[in-house]
């Protein structure tokens, strides 16, 4: 009898750990906020505001609806006081109720001026994403460079979906230019493949990729490349190239349900810029 019973215990076994990780990844990790540190501090709480330039950086939001989640990520953004605040892209998911995204994006610029470029999906409704973003009163930067003026630094922002559309953008030839040069591009898919322009850039930040969302070491990379179809070397994190730093976040919404071992991702940067000396992270 306790033979016939072994294929049944194990089936068992089988369906609840199923139901485990079905729960998990779809209801429990998606749910989750892991906070990415970049600066000299031991913690962002102690970040010394008068010296230094913060950037709260996140992006791929693809809201749906309004939900607790987003709740918790404007407390989180609010909470670490940061001097601007950089969206890179993907707002929209397939049935976004427009009143909850502007709903959000309203109390997000409450917090601090945001800049934000286009992503994949706001091709779907740029003219009426653009308008939305202008009544808004948040910053578009699309397929162009914006100078701008924060505590007294001179912060180069270039704007764009993808690499791709760099032919057709205004860029920063020469980083000395400027107290700060930062490339806020959408899919960081290819730009290996323009690391001529890259390198004019002190910082370059991008999304799309969601960290692979189901994140297996190794295989996740993998499948992400035969998907698209070439090699993929900026993939999640943080990576350096000469004097460039750049960074993939793993985004904080969905593109299909659920995550596992790759929690949403709220990024803090700290840059000591004083004017008149040397940049540095």
């Amino acid at each position: 009898m306790k033979r016939k019973n072994k294929p049944l215990k194990f089936v068992l076994i089988l369906v609840l750990g199923l139901c485990a990780f079905i729960i998990y990844a779809f209801f429990v990790e998606p749910n989750r906020l892991e906070l990415t540190y970049l600066g000299n501090a031991d913690h962002p709480t102690s970040y010394p505001l008068e010296s230094e330039l913060r950037i709260a950086f996140f992006a791929d939001l693809h809201i749906y609806k309004y939900r607790g989640f987003h709740d918790r990520l404007l407390q989180q953004i609010e909470g670490y006081h940061p001097d601007l605040i950089m969206f890179g892209g993907d707002a929209l998911a397939k049935f976004t109720d427009v009143k909850d995204l502007e709903l959000f994006f309203q109390k997000l610029k409450e917090i601090a001026p945001v800049y934000t470029n286009f992503g994949n999906w706001e091709e779907y409704a740029p003219v009426h994403m653009r308008q939305r973003f202008e009544n808004l009163d948040i910053t578009l930067i699309e397929k162009e460079t914006k100078v701008l003026n924060i505590k007294g630094l001179e912060i180069a922002v270039t704007g764009l979906e993808s690499h791709y559309f760099l032919p057709q953008t205004e860029t920063v030839q020469d980083k000395q230019a400027h107290d700060l040069s930062v490339m806020l591009i959408h899919s960081p898919i290819g730009i290996e493949d323009k690391m001529q322009i890259i390198e004019n850039y002190d910082l370059v930040l991008a999304g799309h990729i969601h960290g692979g969302q189901y994140y297996i070491k190794y295989l996740t990379k993998k499948i992400l490349e035969l998907r698209n179809g070439r090699d993929i070397s900026y993939f999640a994190g943080a990576y350096e190239y000469k004097d460039t730093m750049i960074f993939v976040t793993r985004g904080v919404g969905q593109w299909f349900p659920g995550r596992f071992n790759c929690l949403p991702e709220l990024v803090i940067i700290d840059l000591s810029l004083p004017i008149n000396s040397e940049r540095g992270f």
